[in-house]
């Protein structure tokens, strides 16, 4: 299997930095959506076995644990926020204390770090949502600066809650795999096979099992059970009495234990890319996989300008991965967040992970066919660009946490000839992926079986389930069998949507804020008829033509470069190597003087006292800097409206075309931006 496994809107965050270049998470200049109110937020066993030769039962029989968890005397102190505060909004921080595993009474305690973000609202609604972050294993505290796009919406009417779950991110412990993380990076350059691959990884995992089980850490406490007491705990320990759940990925599994286990409290729940109970997810990646890559074939097959230039795409990805696994490519990668530059064997089954992880990411569709063709001569500038921001989101997941939750609640209740059986119906996809060395890992992890797929989710909770087509791992199948379990729920599916479909669009913000408004009544989703098809960059898309872009989130309309791809909110560039693009923000006035010393600091870069250039364009007074980053060049340009609101806009690109980009790009988006009433 890829090794690879992307995180929700973590990668919209690191394209944002391929795109701009910047340094690391807590160097980034934080771009605010609105102006906010000022009133605060209203709220183990230790086997020895080496990894070699693990057996693997053939039919389990697991032991599952107590059906619901007891409640102790968890609680909440405030302390200081782990990462730097996101200008413009007001955060409270601080830890849940809950006991390490809830069924041992002598459990030490562990600290769980919890953020809430004030609403804007002067009269907010009294119930907060809760985001709960997928994986198992994803940070949403570490990548939470980046977020203010995805939460300003909810921000607007309620407060917004953020938790890392235990082992992960900012909570402590946390359960990090960093000789996981460097098996990956040091095999890069190496032409392994899939079993060599394999070895390295079972292998660095045991090492970080064992410096785990030396720090005292109880795997048996670390799974979906212990996690949705963590969020029964939370509300009580906040004293909320009515909230409203949004998960993601991993986390509508968790969502979905705790309506079933703990539904006090709970006013709605919003399911984004879900992840049944019940399913059985190892034997499930190959299909799904297939699935998802048979989508890609087909709406490009299906669309004139792709199928003309890029044919018969799915003969091309899988003979263009025999040649390359006959005779792989080199290229140099680089990471946005280490900065650094690896090199990198292009294979045959890397070139089919990228691809599969790829559509993770609803903005990377649109180049997968460019990426496959170039890949067959051997020109890896889309695959640089793509396979740059899959390797640079490794930090943001928890290993140790990833298996200790997998390895009690799906490994025990289903069996290696399950996953057998899966690559042997797939074979085309079978040389390139290899599910089964988790069998491997939890044969010596620690964790204990935790069944939580048996009792089916017996609610009435309104729910709202979100699901998009391109979506690798929780198809839209799964978001269907979701919703079909939960009476008086709504599905509601995206297209051309990928793997978290919140965010995506202004037609997802609208339905989801539709929903919370009033859970009872079905959301108006008419405008999903409206939300465009794909559209696959082809030759006849790569010219510097204008089209009209507006984010109602940002508060900003303007124009973009037709045929360039959207990294991040307000983010645009050409799709070869995240170097050119354009960055267009609004943030209030009282926060602009931090932009440019902010920007300074991070690229160790002198700004002039005075701009470059002055211009007046449409009553705007626009101050413009000219610099030179590395090995790029960039204009800035600031000015301030009427409306208490501050127009940003940068422009990188490489030193010899910039004056051209300068004239064509630049200087017509001055013409064009203007402010939006913040919705």
């Amino acid at each position: 299997m890829p090794r690879l496994l992307l995180v929700p809107f973590t990668l919209i965050a690191l394209a944002l930095i391929l795109a701009c270049g910047r340094d690391d998470p807590e160097s980034l200049p934080q771009f605010a959506t609105a102006t906010p109110a000022p009133a605060p937020p209203t709220v183990g066993p230790t086997p020895t076995a080496p990894p070699a030769d693990t057996p693997v039962p053939a039919d389990p029989a697991p032991t599952p644990i107590v059906e619901t968890l007891p409640e102790t005397d968890a609680f909440f102190e405030p302390d200081v926020c782990k990462i730097r505060e996101p200008q413009g909004v007001i955060v409270q921080c601080g830890n849940l204390v809950v006991p390490e595993n809830r069924t041992d009474p002598d459990s030490r305690t562990i600290k769980l770090h919890v953020m809430v973000f004030g609403t804007y609202s002067r009269n907010p609604a009294p119930d907060p949502l809760l985001y709960l972050a997928g994986g198992p294993g994803s940070s949403i505290i570490e990548t939470a600066p980046y977020q203010l796009s995805l939460f300003a919406p909810f921000l607007a009417e309620r407060d917004v809650i953020v938790f890392d779950q235990r082992g992960v991110g900012a909570s402590e412990p946390v359960l990090d795999c960093p000789e996981d993380a460097q098996s990956v990076f040091d095999s890069l350059n190496q032409h392994l096979t899939i079993e060599e691959e394999k070895s390295l990884h079972v292998d660095a995992l045991w090492t970080c099992r064992e410096r785990l089980v030396g720090e005292g850490v109880d795997f048996t406490g670390y799974n979906t059970a212990e996690n949705a007491a963590d969020v029964r705990d939370l509300r009580m320990s906040l004293g909320i009495p009515e909230w409203n759940l949004y998960g993601v990925s991993y986390g509508t599994r968790l969502a979905l234990a705790t309506m079933r286990d703990y539904p006090q409290g709970i006013r709605s729940v919003i399911l984004d890319s879900t992840f049944p109970l019940d399913v059985d997810f190892y034997p499930s990646i190959v299909p799904n996989a297939d699935r998802a890559l048979k989508t890609l074939f087909d709406e490009c097959a299906a669309s004139p300008t792709c199928s003309r230039a890029y044919p018969d795409l799915e003969s091309k990805l899988y003979d263009t991965a025999a040649l390359l696994d006959a005779q792989p490519g080199r290229t140099i990668v680089f990471n946005p967040f280490s900065r650094q530059t690896h090199e990198v064997v292009v294979t045959g089954d890397r070139l089919v992970d990228t691809v599969f992880d790829a559509l993770y990411v609803k903005d990377f569709i649109p180049l997968l066919p460019e990426l496959i063709y170039d890949a067959a001569e051997y020109e890896f500038d889309m695959f640089e660009l793509v396979f740059g921001t899959i390797i640079g989101q490794i930090g943001f997941r928890s290993s140790g946490m990833y298996f200790s939750v997998n390895c009690a609640d799906e490994v025990p209740f289903t069996t290696l000839a399950q996953v057998e059986r899966a690559l042997n119906a797939h074979p085309q996809l079978a040389q390139f992926m290899e599910p089964d060395s988790v069998f491997d890992i939890c044969g010596f992890w620690g964790s204990e079986p935790n069944d939580i797929k048996s009792r089916p989710v017996d609610t009435d909770i309104p729910t709202l389930v979100l699901a998009g087509r391109f979506a690798p791992n929780t198809p839209p199948g799964w978001g269907r069998r979701g919703a079909t379990a939960i009476a008086g729920s709504h599905y509601v599916e995206f297209p051309s949507g990928a793997h978290g479909v919140l965010g995506s669009s202004d037609c997802s913000f609208g339905i989801t804020l539709d929903f919370l408004r009033d859970p009872a009544q079905e959301p108006d989703s008419s405008c999903i008829a409206e939300l465009p098809q794909v559209a696959f960059k082809t030759p006849a898309t790569t010219g510097i033509a204008l089209v009209p872009f507006e984010d109602s989130r940002l508060g900003i309309r303007s124009v973009v470069p037709a045929g360039w791809i959207q990294y991040g909110p307000g983010i645009h560039g050409e799709s070869t190597r995240g170097v050119t693009a354009i960055m267009q923000q609004a943030v209030p006035t009282n926060a602009a003087p931090q932009i440019l010393p902010a920007f300074a600091q991070q690229f160790g870069v002198t700004i002039p006292g005075e701009p470059d250039q002055m211009l007046e364009l449409d009553g705007l007074r626009w101050d413009i800097y000219r610099l030179s980053l590395d090995n790029r060049s960039a204009a800035i340009a600031i000015s301030d409206d009427d409306e208490g609101m501050t127009l940003f806009l940068m422009l990188t690109s490489e030193p010899e075309d910039h004056e051209a980009l300068y004239r064509n790009v630049f200087l017509p988006t001055l013409a064009e931006i203007d402010t939006l009433q913040p919705q």
